[in-house]
């Protein structure tokens, strides 16, 4: 299944096409050791920031394929998590599996949410995006984060904690009611491991298969 995305806006999170994108997400985060509250925290925030359009420019100005403007901060965000300067996601994200940005004068990839997700979690510390924000009471490690459940922490802590410790910017009280709006409606959807994008060589197939005979009773 492929994401929903498209030029400019955004989508209701009581939408079909919301809904579709939240498990994709959900079933990658989870599968990269996510708890489902710290996953609703960070999609509860994707809310105010794109509204779950992977494709989503800040202010639906779309930028042609090496404007320079990609580079600058404060009024050009791109992606779920609208990064900000673009170029964080659109030179960091390369090499990704469904990487592909949208761009005014190029269509992108309908599984740019994909490659945005996976660039999310393994560039979130190292890049510096994710901090424990001094400034704040919702200091937790990344680490710490990704485990987080309910109710050990509230929904209000998973939200604002994401908030202050990655996106930073505006807080709007959005982002708590749609983390308890995900975590409500998810609970009962199982995640399910995304396919690999990896080829699984052929000597190691042949290798599985006979382990599998062997172990046949």
């Amino acid at each position: 299944m492929a994401w929903h995305c498209k030029n400019t806006g955004g989508y209701a999170k009581e939408s079909t096409e919301a809904y579709d994108n939240a498990v994709m997400a959900w079933n990658i985060l989870s599968a990269r050791g996510w708890s489902l509250l710290a996953f609703c925290g960070m999609w509860g925030n994707v809310q105010s920031e794109s509204a779950y359009n992977p494709w989503r420019w800040q202010s639906d100005i779309l930028l042609p394929v090496g404007d320079p403007r990609i580079y600058y901060q404060n009024a050009h965000a791109y992606g779920l998590c609208q990064w900000d300067s673009a170029s964080k996601y659109i030179d960091g994200g390369i090499g990704y599996s469904g990487y592909g940005p949208n761009f005014s004068d190029r269509i992108g990839s309908q599984n740019d949410g994909t490659a945005q997700l996976n660039f999310l979690d393994d560039t979130a510390v190292s890049s510096g995006q994710y901090f424990p924000n001094p400034n704040y009471n919702y200091q937790i490690s990344y680490a710490n984060y990704k485990l987080m459940t309910y109710p050990a922490y509230s929904f209000e802590f998973a939200a604002r904690a994401w908030f202050h410790n990655y996106e930073r910017g505006t807080w709007d009280n959005n982002r708590t009611i749609a983390c308890q709006y995900w975590y409500n409606t998810l609970s009962d959807v199982p995640p399910t491991p995304p396919t690999p994008t990896r080829n699984i060589p052929i000597w190691l197939l042949f290798k599985l298969k006979e382990r599998n005979d062997t172990n046949t009773i």
